[in-house]
This record gives C-alpha cells, sequence and structure tokens, in this order.
C-alpha cells in the first residue's frame, strides 16, 4: 500500500503567505477589530484572551518553574517541554511569534495555574476553548478562499500513485481533482460536527439548537488542539460515545431498580435515547482507517512530530517513509529527530523545493 500523508505546506505553496502562521494570528485579529465576526461564534474579547495567554507564555519561558506543579499530566508534561524547547531561541515580541495550535496548550495550563477549588472555572474553561478554535478557524477559512487555491493540473497525476491520501487540512482543494481516496484525518470546513448538527435525531430530542446560518464551517469537525494525546481523544470521541449509548437503556433499568440516582446530564441523554432508540454517534473523523494502514508512507507539507497518535501508527504499520523536508541550516537536526521518532524505520529523504519546482 502507498500511503500520502500531506499538510499544511501544499497551502502555503500555492496559497502564498495567508496560510503562514503568523498571517493566520493576524487575519484572525483583524476579523474583531473590523467587525468581521459574529458575537454568537466568539466574542470581541478574545483577542485581550489570546494577549493575556501570550503574557502567560512568556511568563513560563522566563521561569518554567512558575508552573511546575500545574502540569498535571504527562502528555501536558511532553507538550510543555516540547514548547519550551521550540522557544528557546525565539525572540517572542508579538501574539503572532507563537503557532495558533500551541495556544490551546498555553490557555490548558493558564487556566490550571489560575484555578481556585473554591470557585472552578470549568464552564470559563469550556467557553474559551470553543471561542478560541472559532476565532482561529474562522481566519483559516478566510472567507472562503481556503477553498480557492488553485492547484497545479499536473499534480493530479502525483495523487493518482497513491491508495489512500490522508489530508491534514481542512479544505476542498485536493478532492476537486476528482480523488475518491481521500480521508480528512483532522476533519474538514464542509464536515458539520455531529455536536452542531440541528437534524441529529439526539439533538431533536434534548432541545439542542445551534445558530451556524452561514458559518457552519466554524461548527465543522475541523480540528484545533495542541498534542496527539488530545487529538486522540476527539478522533476516538464516537466510539466512546456509542459505547456509553450501547448500554444506555440497561443503565438506565439498573438505576431506576436499585433507586439510584443518575447525574442530570446522564439521565437528559438516557431520556433523549429513549426517543431515538438504535441511533449511533456517527464517524466524524477516519482515524479507524488510518490505524490500518501498511507499506510505503510519503509525508509532505508537514512535520509529523508533535501528532503522537500519528507517529504511533507509522512505528507499527509502516515499512518505509518518504519525507519531504525543507532545505536549511535546521535540515540535518530534523533527519535526526525524524531518525529518532521513527527507529529501525527505512526514510527516504527528498527535497521539497526541488518536488514544488516540477509544478511551476
Amino acid at each position: 500500500m502507498k500511503v500520502l500523508l500531506i499538510g499544511n505546506g501544499i497551502d502555503i505553496q500555492f496559497g502564498g503567505n495567508d496560510y503562514y502562521n503568523d498571517e493566520i494570528i493576524k487575519r484572525a485579529i483583524n476579523n474583531v477589530t473590523s467587525g468581521k465576526f459574529r458575537t454568537v461564534d466568539y466574542p470581541a474579547e478574545i483577542v485581550k484572551h489570546l494577549h493575556q495567554l501570550f503574557d502567560f507564555a512568556k511568563m513560563v519561558i522566563i521561569d518554567p518553574s512558575s508552573i511546575a506543579n500545574k502540569v498535571w499530566t504527562e502528555e501536558d508534561k511532553i507538550s510543555m517541554a516540547n514548547f519550551l524547547l521550540r522557544c528557546e531561541d525565539k525572540n517572542l515580541n508579538n501574539v503572532f511569534d507563537i503557532g495558533f495550535e500551541d495556544y490551546f496548550l498555553i490557555q490548558r495550563i493558564f487556566y490550571n495555574y489560575t484555578y481556585d477549588p473554591n470557585v472552578g472555572n470549568y464552564i470559563e474553561r469550556e467557553k474559551n476553548y470553543n471561542f478560541l478554535r472559532r476565532f482561529f478557524l474562522d481566519a483559516i477559512y478566510n472567507n472562503g478562499k481556503i477553498n480557492c487555491i488553485s492547484y497545479p493540473s499536473s499534480l493530479k497525476d502525483f495523487f493518482n500513485g497513491f491508495d489512500q491520501i490522508y489530508c491534514l487540512n481542512y479544505d476542498l482543494n485536493i478532492k476537486k481533482f476528482g480523488i475518491s481516496n481521500i480521508y480528512y484525518l483532522h476533519g474538514a470546513f464542509h464536515i458539520l460536527h455531529e455536536k452542531y448538527n440541528n437534524n441529529s435525531p439526539m439533538n431533536k430530542a434534548m432541545g439542542i439548537y445551534t445558530d451556524s446560518d452561514k458559518h457552519e464551517y466554524l461548527y465543522s469537525t475541523a480540528l484545533t488542539t495542541y498534542c496527539g494525546k488530545e487529538k486522540t481523544d476527539l478522533l476516538e470521541q464516537a466510539d466512546k460515545i456509542n459505547n456509553v449509548l450501547k448500554y444506555a437503556m440497561a443503565m438506565k433499568k439498573e438505576a431506576e431498580r436499585t433507586g439510584t440516582k443518575l447525574h442530570k446530564d446522564l439521565q437528559r441523554i438516557f431520556d433523549a435515547y429513549t426517543k431515538c432508540p438504535g441511533y449511533e454517534y456517527p464517524q466524524n473523523y477516519c482515524y479507524n482507517i488510518f490505524e490500518k494502514i501498511n507499506g510505503e508512507i510519503t509525508i509532505l507539507g508537514m512535520s509529523p512530530f508533535n501528532d503522537d497518535h500519528i507517529i504511533k501508527v507509522i512505528n507499527d504499520s509502516i515499512n518505509k517513509i518518504i519525507y519531504y523536508y525543507y532545505p536549511s541550516k535546521e535540515s540535518q537536526k530534523e533527519k535526526e529527530k525524524m531518525q529518532a521518532i521513527f527507529k529501525d524505520k527505512d526514510i527516504e529523504y527528498k527535497n521539497v523545493k526541488d518536488f514544488w519546482a516540477k509544478f511551476k
């Protein structure tokens, strides 16, 4: 099997500077300052929150010991160590000097840091996570321009050389070639997330309605978070929900038999499920398909270093890796890191500038 794993590099190559991290964050801020946003999606205060997170990040970089007992999971410790390493030689002068996905890690640790057990902050934490997510997704979507990037027609032959294509971008640009074997590993703007689907039987039964009119892309399956573990939890969400629903009626009957009072949220779900028995939460992602890959994988337009779920599947299932790297003074370090992550793998390195030059 020949598999292609492709990332944001292709959109930068043919879409220009608009899809670099700094431009995405600048555009997100500009959307707010120019009034090009809906307050139902995220409030203007999200810009202030972003600066608050930036100041917190700088404090942590200067003194990592300040959060020593505020990083509560092994995954977060690894992610924070990785973040600090990447920022070691960087001059952080502006909010756009930090990767937008890193802000989700910073936000998580910030709420750990400011947590007061007497008050709690779950609601604020959850609310601002969703606001920050839509704030950045709005900028990436770029008024729909993300779906209008023109790829050279000659790329179709390259894409047709693979049995499966896994895209980490949220746009439709590869699909426009008429290619059917493409999977959106981290979701896509054109796929509405079941959580926000007003036609979902469960959402109707529970009285859940989302005002997503003409902004469905902000309520799509597009996945934005900072680490592989966090992404894996979201990618496997459907299986977990369906497992609960599978035993819903039995659990409800047992609670009634024993007189056990269920948590109000669980009771609400079970009551709704009785109105639509047989409902299954749809697979919003294709991770279950990705787990079955084998043979050879080509990695283009991305660095897989922070995606633990991708690293695990490749290490478990792939024999050969073709990795396109961007030539720079850091190239040797990048190759050493690849070799360290994908131990005992046959890795072939190819110059991505030479590759793109063939499609000018």
